[in-house]
């Protein structure tokens, strides 16, 4: 059961715990939960829904869910995911017309912002957060259409948001150039806040995964 939900998700490890954090099963085999993840499970033993922990830039992603919060005693399972290639793939399987478009989420390091997706055209690890450039406003709290380059010195319209309860910023641009020939109105925001209000993202993929 373990290995094939690991597999349907694309996990690096799921384990399954006891209520004080024993491992019971675990794949692969010699998976076992670090201080902070043990730390969630004890949290979510009794929570009604998942629980996320975001850890910092370079981490793992874990979420921890009860096998019955009615009955913290059963334990709880843990997922460990790759941060950047889960949450990539996710925001880049969006169906969108514009060759250049380019959904990422970001987080704020000090004076610098760290991707916790992968960007299309920079393999950058952190920009600085004195860029004028559509993560680094999104950060600096700036939501709905701008427009402004990007970090490539393109022009871009980008629509921004902040995924509540968590550090996480989304930004989904595309180039200038590309947009206004097609007739689409930069005023009008009609084209670009489905992506920025999307409910799937939100959720950290539709789980009902709540970030603490």
């Amino acid at each position: 059961m373990l290995q094939s939900k690991r597999e349907r998700q694309e996990a690096s490890a799921a384990l399954l715990l006891d209520s004080r954090g024993g491992v019971v099963a675990a794949t692969p085999g010699a998976a076992a939960p670090a201080a902070r993840e043990l730390a969630l499970v004890l949290r979510a033993l009794r929570a009604p829904e998942p629980l996320l922990d975001e850890g910092e830039p370079g981490d793992a992603l874990p979420v921890a869910v009860s096998i019955d919060a009615r009955a913290p005693e059963l334990g709880a399972l843990l997922v460990r995911y790759d941060t950047a290639r889960v949450v990539t793939n996710m925001v880049l399987h969006w169906p969108h017309p514009a060759s250049t478009a380019e959904p990422v989420l970001v987080r704020r390091d000090g004076d610098f912002i760290v991707p916790v997706t992968t960007p299309l055209h920079t393999k950058a690890p952190r920009l600085p957060l004195a860029m004028d450039i559509p993560t680094t406003r999104a950060v600096r709290g700036v939501t709905g259409i701008v427009e402004c380059n990007d970090y490539r010195g393109v022009p871009v319209i980008a629509a921004l948001r902040h995924l509540p309860d968590s550090s996480w910023y989304l930004s989904v641009k595309v180039d200038r150039a590309e947009v206004l020939p097609l007739g689409v109105s930069t005023r009008s925001p009609s084209a670009w806040e489905p992506c920025c209000c999307s409910p799937s993202l939100a959720r950290r993929s539709g789980s009902g995964v709540a970030p603490r």
